[in-house]
């Protein structure tokens, strides 16, 4: 048997076979993830530097006196937002016997498992973004990472532009109960923005870590039940799923690490369209794999490994506060939570 040649052909139908790897994996992994149910996905951009501007409510109706002529001018509030681009990627090498004497495993197989990680990146940041919002530090890059208003996105003073109220995403001393997440989307919903109206966006997911996979589901999804789980409220029963349009919960993995244990979290789902959500990701460079230009005989036979790169230019930044709920067992319970009547 014949020896096989690493050639231009050869090392063309390689990576044709990498590329039909990767796309398979797309095709699976995207029925496991999360991520875009909460987070933004923005197209890749021309630009080396993304600002966005968001521009807060503040119009509002004003009576304007007996005669019609005593105007109220409403402020315009706008706060800019710089999107920070990182580098993310892996590589693969292999030298020419590796290629030639094993060709359909190992690379393939990086391929393969390199599709599947590019899909599933974006829910690692999402994961990273919410266990590291009450900080202003990206964990991965050091850089800063903060709200548009100027702090930490999990905090209990989020101004309300063009008055003197703020509103919190942080809440404490809740436990997952039934009646705690009934009382944090009536918080929710009571939010007013600045032109004395409400929010209108009521959170109608849960996203919980993996042990609360039982108690979250039979909270979101049963018509009527004995909340038998947690102590004192065991004899109430409660009427959930006719009051709220839940969505199908989320349990996470990767959150069941979080430094606070038990944390929980209630979301308003992103709106694409709006550009409306908690969560985005703004791509500079979409992920690629490099491939090798057609070379002479010559310079193949002098070549001893391949190199093939994968990498992208991507920044993960956080949205509209109020539009993602934390909500920590640690603490006491804030006093706008506990006098909510339900």
């Amino acid at each position: 048997m014949s020896a096989l040649v690493v050639n231009n052909q050869y090392v063309a139908d390689f990576e044709t076979d990498l590329s039909y790897k990767a796309v398979n994996a797309w095709n699976r992994t995207l029925k496991r993830i999360w991520w875009p149910r909460i987070m933004l996905l923005e197209p890749p951009s021309a630009s080396a530097k993304r600002i966005v501007e968001w521009q807060q409510e503040t119009a509002r109706i004003h009576y304007l006196g007996p005669t019609g002529k005593d105007h109220v001018f409403d402020p315009v509030l706008t706060a800019s937002h710089e999107i920070l681009y990182d580098h993310f990627g892996n590589a693969l090498k292999l030298d020419k016997s590796q290629m030639s004497d094993n060709r359909f495993d190992k690379a393939p197989k990086w391929a393969s498992d390199t599709g599947s990680a590019v899909v599933y990146f974006p829910q690692r940041l999402a994961a990273m973004l919410m266990k590291n919002g009450k900080t202003t530090t990206n964990p991965v890059t050091g850089k800063t990472l903060q709200a548009f208003d100027n702090g930490a996105f999990f905090r209990k003073n989020h101004p309300i532009g063009g008055t003197s109220r703020t509103y919190s995403n942080l809440h404490n001393g809740l436990d997952l109960t039934a009646s705690n997440v009934a009382k944090v989307i009536a918080y929710a919903e009571s939010i007013r923005h600045g032109g004395e109206a409400p929010m209108g966006a009521a959170p109608t997911i849960l996203i919980a870590p993996t042990n609360f996979r039982m108690r979250g589901t039979q909270i979101t999804s049963a018509e009527w039940f004995t909340d038998v789980l947690n102590g004192a409220a065991a004899s109430a029963q409660n009427a959930f799923k006719a009051a709220f349009d839940f969505e199908p919960p989320i349990f996470a993995e990767e959150l069941n690490d979080d430094a606070v244990a038990n944390t929980w979290y209630l979301a308003v789902p992103a709106d694409q369209d709006a550009f409306d959500g908690a969560l985005g990701l703004w791509e500079r460079e979409a992920f690629a794999v490099n491939t090798f230009q057609p070379a002479s005989s010559w310079e193949l036979a002098q070549r001893k490994e391949f190199v093939w790169e994968n990498a992208g230019r991507l920044g993960a930044f956080y949205g509209l506060p109020y539009r993602l709920h934390r909500c920590e067992p640690s603490g006491s319970v804030d006093s706008y939570i506990s006098s909510i009547t339900l």
